[in-house]
């Protein structure tokens, strides 16, 4: 399937932010190896759209169209303390996606199936191993992915993390 990127006015069928010159480009000036292939590429951009998609309950602001494929372009949404244009897409979505599809191509998997049973501690005859079973986790207990989430956060809605005092006098 090809990449069919939205540019800001809710293009139909839209399943991508960034188109694969830009995945390419963002790979390569961070020394980040890609399958030479782009129908690998490509397929892997797809499937990390389903990580970036999975985070849109957290972005600022609200959907542009209620048409539009994708969470992006956002109404009444805030990045870098800017009120963002309807019709934008933002610089750190791009770098998300495109460090998102290098990791779907290092074979990270973004949305595992878990159930619980892991193996801690093996041993045959004499000899033994523990397993680390501690990954870096985010404040929604979900996974940490580095870069990816370090880029997302920047999209997150701040404005209702207001802290309240019980010690101020009246």
């Amino acid at each position: 399937m090809a990449i069919t990127v939205e540019n800001g006015t809710g293009v139909t069928g839209a399943n991508s932010y960034c188109d694969l010159d830009y995945i390419k480009f963002y790979c390569v000036s961070r020394g980040l190896e890609l399958p030479a292939n782009d129908i690998a590429i490509e397929n892997a951009a797809l499937l990390a759209m389903n990580y970036i998609e999975s985070k849109a309950e957290y972005f600022d602001g609200h959907i542009a169209s209620k048409t539009q494929a994708l969470s992006y372009p956002r109404k009444n949404a805030i990045y870098n303390g800017y009120a963002l244009g309807a019709t934008e897409i933002p610089e750190a979505l791009k770098k998300a996606l495109a460090h998102t599809t290098y990791l779907v191509t290092d074979d990270v998997d973004f949305q595992p199936i878990r159930d619980g049973n892991f193996v801690s501690e093996a041993k045959v005859a004499s000899l033994s191993a523990k397993f680390s079973q501690s990954t870096v986790k985010n404040k929604d207990g979900s996974d940490y992915f580095g870069p990816v989430d370090d880029y997302l956060k920047k999209l997150y809605s701040n404005r209702y993390s207001t802290k309240l005092s019980r010690s101020h006098k009246y």
